[in-house]
């Protein structure tokens, strides 16, 4: 009773930061795209990875992906989303219900023993069967943030500690180089590592290094020997920060869990530069709105997802995939929503106008944004698909577009992962050395 008693007055706290028609809109923004994660959700509390808009008239006009399954990172994210909306009032029995039902689904979700941490996919149709026995770093250290959070106070959910006790991220971590690899496979009778280690920085995988640092998990020294760091001088921008494939999501997630940019005066510039790099594209393609690219949704008919959407103009010199013709030929094609609410993490005010513009888009069928259901995941701004909407809605671009409002409205401009990683101080140092041997790293420049 005691935990909702505190949860139920920091909600307060919330609405003090909500002020203005700019916050009510975002309010407006944040309850639909709530409502479509309950659209999502199966009855063991977890998210399906993929749904379609259809024109119905109910509560939950959609319809699932032909597969239904999830990941850790649905999982994680979502339950983040969870943990803020339990700051509502209004929200706060379905988010602690939303939480408990989540929490006690994956005490029941098998595991890799040695680690104990998720495989890559499981279903959701209530057996729970993993679909990938991969065991993937990025989702799990995802996930681990999550828990991380719920397991601590205000909140002290005490499954979310023992889950937390029992995942050893540390298995990623490869002594020889410093790196944590992209996860762990079973081959030849064996767990081991896989092929590649997440030597480039541009990518969502900083969050590893980064909390690895921040909580002790592991050692994580960035050196010229076990990383890779770009940026691009643009003649009238300055310094822009590579990225794999050159999407927002990459950029930005990491700035979105830990706050990043507090920590770096550096990676600070380098957000406020690749806001005025997509205000500029704008106006050079001539698009009706910021050519903000991320991995997203590009078709519903065929299901068509492509993870290697960004800017050309950022992707990293070593990604050679930019260079087949008929992948580079649809890299910039479509803009996905949760990109733009990514930046207005960054500077809500200015980014605000933006998104409000994009409201009332439609292509004759479909509008970009949806009352009961918030943003679809896509937008063609070129090819021979230019206009159309994608009427699809992803678990984890949904629960970034969930977090990205929740920080935008908030008083501190912090998520609560952020925030509970900030009360520490001798976490504050960990992480400002961190952020501090990247910048120092930050030197290679293609010619």
């Amino acid at each position: 009773m005691r935990k909702g008693i505190v949860l139920v007055v920091l909600s307060l706290l919330w609405f003090d930061a909500l002020a203005g028609p700019e916050s009510l809109v975002m309010r407006r923004y944040f309850v639909s795209t709530y409502q479509s994660l309950e659209c999502m959700r199966g009855k063991d509390g977890l998210l399906m990875d993929k749904i379609f808009v259809t024109n119905e008239n109910k509560p939950c006009p959609v319809v699932p992906a032909p597969y239904v399954d999830t990941s850790p990172s649905n999982i994680g994210l979502d339950l983040l989303v969870q943990a803020e909306a339990l700051r509502d009032s209004i929200l706060y029995r379905r988010a602690l219900k939303n939480i408990n039902t989540t929490l006690m689904t994956l005490t029941k979700m098998s595991y890799h023993v040695d680690s104990g941490l998720f495989f890559n996919r499981y279903r959701v149709d209530g057996t729970l069967i993993p679909t990938d026995l991969f065991v993937s770093s990025v989702d799990n250290v995802h996930l681990y943030l999550a828990l991380w959070t719920l397991s601590q106070p205000p909140y002290s959910f005490d499954v979310a500690r023992d889950l937390v006790q029992r995942m050893n991220l540390s298995i990623f971590h490869e002594p020889n180089t410093d790196l944590a690899y992209g996860g762990i496979e079973y081959r030849h009778g064996q767990w081991k590592l896989v092929g590649w280690g997440y030597r480039y920085l541009g990518t969502e995988a900083r969050t590893i290094y980064a909390l690895g640092r921040a909580l002790q998990i592991f050692p994580t020294a960035r050196t010229s020997d076990n990383v890779v760091a770009e940026l691009f001088v643009h003649p009238n921008l300055g310094e822009l920060f590579g990225l794999w494939d050159g999407g927002t999501f990459q950029l930005l997630l990491p700035e979105l869990l830990l706050k990043e940019s507090q920590y770096s005066k550096k990676f600070n510039q380098w957000f406020h530069n690749y806001i005025n790099f997509v205000e500029a594209e704008k106006t050079r393609r001539g698009l009706p709105v910021f050519p903000a690219h991320s991995a997203c949704q590009i078709r519903a008919i065929p299901d068509d997802y492509n993870g290697h959407v960004g800017s050309l103009s950022l992707v990293s010199t070593f990604n050679l995939e930019a260079l087949i013709p008929s992948i580079r030929d649809i890299w910039e094609q479509v803009v996905s929503p949760h990109a733009l609410f990514l930046m207005a993490t960054v500077d809500p005010q200015r980014m605000f106008p933006e998104i409000k513009g994009m409201e009332s888009l439609t292509d004759g069928h479909k509008t970009l944004y949806h009352q009961e259901l918030g943003w679809m995941d896509g937008l063609h701004v070129n090819g021979s698909m230019n206009g159309h909407i994608v009427p699809a809605l992803l678990a984890l671009d949904q629960t970034i577009i969930a977090l990205s409002l929740i920080q935008s409205m908030s008083s501190d401009g912090l998520l609560s992962s952020a925030r509970l990683l900030q009360q520490d101080p001798a976490r504050v140092e960990r992480l400002k050395e961190f952020y501090g041997e990247i910048e120092h790293l930050m030197s290679r420049r293609p010619q």
